[in-house]
């Protein structure tokens, strides 16, 4: 949990400055959290402090999930002003279950104080050799050719979670051979349209979404530092 203590924030039970949480403004990262997390959007508002009442005033005034999850995060930023973090976020998503989604945010590990690493089971952050930390920053790319294997025929399930559009699958799917090479050519356009955005954490929520958990327990039995 985050917490405050006499000017500094207390993150895994790790003091750091506000200086440290220095992270430009939360709303930059509204969109990934919307795409991912909208269908539990009322949850995620819970842990950020949102009362029934208010959740179901968001509710009424928006027609659908997205932008209630919009609509609530604006409220929460506007609410809480400088308080409204992206460590308070990451938090409140690691609690509904949504650890992959906090992990997949832009800069999560990179913007710990200097020297400092999450571990990869999701403790409080420590020292990381430079072995270990090549391997948890490990192109998202190095795991499509496993993958592809391992999802072949359902990868338009899988293109479903990963929110390409269907124009985009029927190109796909006319401009390849087999399923494996569809799912290969699907993930590579994901990958350069999400840019930096497009983390195997991403991935394996999506791979979670589509009825594909075996997939994602394979992923993990292939490459143990991602457990």
């Amino acid at each position: 949990a985050i917490r405050k203590c006499r000017g500094q924030v207390i993150v895994h039970n790790t003091q750091v400055t506000p200086r440290d949480l220095d992270m430009g403004d939360v709303q930059d990262y509204f969109d990934d959290v919307i795409s991912e997390v909208s269908h539990k959007w009322d949850d995620l508002a819970r842990k950020l402090g949102f009362s029934e009442n208010q959740i179901k005033g968001i509710e009424s005034l928006k027609p659908d999930q997205d932008r209630r999850c919009r609509e609530m995060l604006h409220r929460w930023r506007n609410r809480d002003g400088r308080e409204a973090t992206l460590q308070v976020l990451q938090q409140a998503l690691i609690e509904i279950d949504g650890r992959l989604t906090a992990e997949s945010l832009q800069g999560y590990s990179s913007r710990w104080p200097a020297g400092m690493q999450r571990r990869k089971t999701g403790a409080e952050p420590t020292k990381e050799t430079d072995e270990g930390r090549k391997a948890i920053t490990l192109h998202v790319a190095e795991y499509f050719f496993f993958i592809k294997k391992k999802v072949s025929t359902n990868w338009k399930d899988l293109a479903d979670c990963l929110r390409l559009d269907w124009a985009e699958v029927r190109n796909i799917d006319g401009r390849n051979p087999d399923d494996e090479s569809r799912c290969r050519d699907m993930l590579d356009v994901w990958q350069t349209r999400r840019g930096d955005a497009a983390t195997i954490y991403v991935l394996m929520e999506a791979l979670c979404k589509a009825q594909l958990q075996s997939v994602v327990d394979d992923i993990k039995d292939e490459y143990p530092e991602l457990r």
